[in-house]
C-alpha cells in the first residue's frame, strides 16, 4: 500500500529520472513520487505524510531554504533527507535548524540508487512508519510458518492447529488463526480484542500521537504494548504452546490492513520470545507480504481428490510469479481421516 508521499527535488533531470524509476520499480515500495527540479514548483496540498529528499544545491542557505517549503497545516513535511553535493554545513548545524519541525538526514547523493533506497527506508522507518521489507524476516530469531489450502478449508485448520501442538513441544510456540468464525463475543480470549488494541495503537500511530517507547535486552527498542504483550493476554495456554483464538466476527480481520498485519506479525517475530509461530491463513489466498515472513507454506491436500491438483497448480503458479513458490510444502493426507471423503 503506498502511503507515504515523497517528494524528489534535484535540478539534475538525469538524476531524477534514475532515482524516482529505480524507486517506482521496488517491491512493496509505499511511496507516491512526486519530482520537482526547484523548490519553488513544490506547490501541492497534501493529506498524507510528505518525505522531502532534496539536492543540497538548492539549500545553500537552510532559513531561506525552510521558508521556501512552507511547513504549512495542509503540507506535513514529516522528514528531509539532504542529497550532499559537498557543500552543506555540519549535521549538528542542520538538526538545530530543522529542531522541531521535522527530522533530517544527510546521505552522499553520488551512489548506487539502491544504497539511496535503503538510506530512506531506514529514515522513514525511525520515524515511525510502517514498511514492508522483503527478507525482513531472515534477521528474526523466531520462525514463522503458514497454512493454507485451496481446496479444503476444514483440513487447512485441523492440520494448522495439529501442526502447531506437536511441532518443537519443547520450545514455546504461538498458533495464530485467521479464519472465519462467529462465537461469544464476550469472551476474554482471541483475535477480536487484539484487532481492537491493534486498531487503536496504529490509528494513534498514523496521528503523530506519542507512544511510550522501552528498550529490551538486546539493546532494541520497539514498542512496549502492545504489539507483544497484549497477545499474551488473549491466548489459551497448553503447555508451552500458546493458541490465539479466531476473531469473534469475520468482519473484525478487515479492521486490520495487510502492512499492519505484517508489521505485528514482524515485532512477535523479533520480540515476541516464541521459537515459532505457525500462522493459519484463514480463507483467501495470503498476502504476499504475508508469505514473504513466512519460512515454509504448508499446503494441505486430501489424497485421492482430483481436484486438488488443478488448484493447486493454479496457486502455485500465481506464487511462481510472485517469486515465492520455493517455500511451499505441499502435505498430502487421508481425506477419510478428516472427514472429508
Amino acid at each position: 500500500m503506498k502511503n507515504l508521499v515523497l517528494y524528489l527535488c534535484d535540478p539534475d533531470t538525469v538524476y531524477l529520472k534514475r532515482l524516482n524509476s529505480f524507486i517506482l520499480r521496488q517491491e512493496y515500495s509505499p511511496f507516491v513520487v512526486r519530482t520537482y527540479t526547484g523548490l519553488s514548483e513544490m506547490t501541492e496540498s497534501e493529506d498524507r505524510p510528505v518525505w522531502l529528499m532534496v539536492s543540497s544545491v538548492l539549500c545553500n542557505c537552510l532559513s531561506d531554504f525552510i521558508q521556501v517549503i512552507e511547513f504549512r497545516d495542509d503540507r506535513k513535511f514529516c522528514g528531509v533527507i539532504f542529497l550532499d553535493e559537498g557543500n552543506l554545513l555540519e549535521r549538528t548545524d542542520i538538526e538545530e535548524v530543522f529542531s522541531g519541525k521535522a527530522a533530517v538526514a544527510v546521505i552522499d547523493k553520488y551512489q548506487s540508487a539502491a544504497h539511496i533506497y535503503q538510506c530512506l527506508l531506514d529514515f522513514c522507518g525511525r520515524e515511525g512508519d510502517l514498511l514492508i521489507r522483503p527478507g525482513a524476516s531472515r534477521k528474526a530469531e523466531t520462525k514463522l510458518v503458514g497454512v493454507y489450502s485451496p481446496d479444503h478449508k476444514r483440513l487447512q485448520n485441523t492440520f494448522a492447529i495439529e501442526k502447531a501442538r506437536h511441532t518443537n513441544r519443547d520450545r514455546p510456540r504461538l498458533y495464530i488463526t485467521f479464519e472465519e468464525s462467529i462465537q461469544d463475543q464476550t469472551q476474554p480470549v482471541g483475535l477480536s480484542p487484539v484487532i481492537l488494541a491493534l486498531r487503536e495503537y496504529f490509528d494513534k500511530r498514523m496521528s503523530g500521537k506519542e507512544i511510550e517507547k522501552s528498550t529490551d535486552a538486546r539493546g532494541d527498542h520497539f514498542q512496549k504494548f502492545e504489539m507483544v504483550d497484549i497477545v499474551k493476554s488473549y491466548v489459551n495456554h497448553e503447555e508451552l504452546l500458546d493458541i490465539l483464538p479466531p476473531a469473534s466476527c469475520p468482519y473484525d480481520l478487515s479492521e486490520i490492513q495487510d502492512e499492519e498485519w505484517y508489521f505485528w506479525l514482524l515485532e512477535l517475530m523479533e520480540h515476541g520470545g516464541y521459537f515459532l509461530i505457525i500462522v493459519n491463513f484463514g480463507n483467501g489466498i495470503p498476502p504476499l507480504c504475508l508469505m514473504d515472513l513466512c519460512e515454509k507454506i504448508y499446503i494441505p491436500q486430501v489424497d485421492g481428490d482430483k481436484n486438488t491438483g488443478e488448484k493447486l497448480k493454479n496457486m502455485l503458479e500465481f506464487m511462481g510469479k510472485n517469486g515465492i513458490s520455493q517455500k511451499v510444502e505441499p502435505v498430502l493426507l487421508e481425506g477419510v481421516q478428516y472427514g472429508l471423503l
